[in-house]
């Protein structure tokens, strides 16, 4: 899954399958996103969701530690739970309609990331996106299946920084904040061909996304104790351009 541009798997099968839903079906939360052509494959109505813990932020690792107390790192902590998808699909033969809403990217970090007898350095990020759109997909012949999905996406960026530098008498203390908040939308095409009832082919294409709208903030201070003075940038409501990457999948 490391391979994967989103850092979410979306929906409980295609979950399960490690993002590997080109040529699957079964999973109305997933396919809009995987391949909007396995919806004409589905038999009746049907409603999905699933909800995902994926994070785990304060496990601790070293050269030191005792390895035998690894379950108790493991079993204490925070965890973040996050939900990641729900769909739902509606049957209007020979055409079928959905209604998806995914949650393929979030990351979380808020902590110490580097510390010495000098420096103290510290981060707080979070970068979260939301999908939200609708698909169709037809049957076109007895085993060709066919589908489009459109989404509008929303991705909010937020990350601050605090360094603290001291050589001897002097402490240089810096604070930067970046906040970026973006829109495009996004269309995924997919097919699907059956050979037998245990066979498939699928592929799906998902174009490069069309930016809607972007914004951005940013702001910085470094305050510098043996001088006795604290310079300021500070940047409000600038363009901010995003991009999801076009993506090709197949899988049988």
């Amino acid at each position: 899954s490391y391979a994967n541009y989103n850092n979410v798997r979306i929906g409980e099968r295609a979950a399960g399958m490690g993002g590997a839903f080109t040529a699957m079906t079964g999973d109305s939360a997933a396919l809009s996103f995987y391949n909007p052509g396995g919806l004409a494959r589905l038999k009746s109505r049907t409603v999905s969701g699933s909800v995902a813990v994926y994070n785990k932020y304060d496990t601790k690792v070293g050269e030191i530690e005792d390895p035998t107390a690894a379950p108790l790192r493991v079993n204490r902590g925070y965890f973040r739970p996050k939900p990641s998808a729900s769909g739902a699909v509606q049957n209007h033969a020979p055409f079928w309609t959905a209604f998806s809403v995914v949650t393929p990217d979030f990351d979380y970090y808020n902590g110490e990331v580097k510390s010495n007898s000098n420096t103290i350095s510290n981060l707080n990020l979070v970068d979260e996106s939301l999908w939200v759109g609708g698909s169709v997909a037809i049957q076109f012949l007895e085993n060709h299946h066919l589908g489009f999905s459109t989404y509008y996406t929303a991705q909010n960026y937020s990350r601050s920084i605090s360094d603290r530098n001291t050589v001897g008498a002097n402490t240089t203390v810096t604070i930067e904040d970046k906040n970026l908040t973006n829109n495009n939308l996004v269309v995924i095409g997919g097919y699907q061909y059956t050979f037998t009832p245990l066979w498939t082919f699928g592929i799906s294409v998902r174009l490069p996304s069309v930016e809607l709208y972007g914004t951005g903030n940013y702001s910085r201070s470094v305050t510098n104790t043996a001088a006795g003075r604290t310079e300021t940038t500070n940047e409000r409501e600038r363009f901010s351009e995003s991009r999801i990457p076009p993506k090709i999948g197949v899988g049988i």
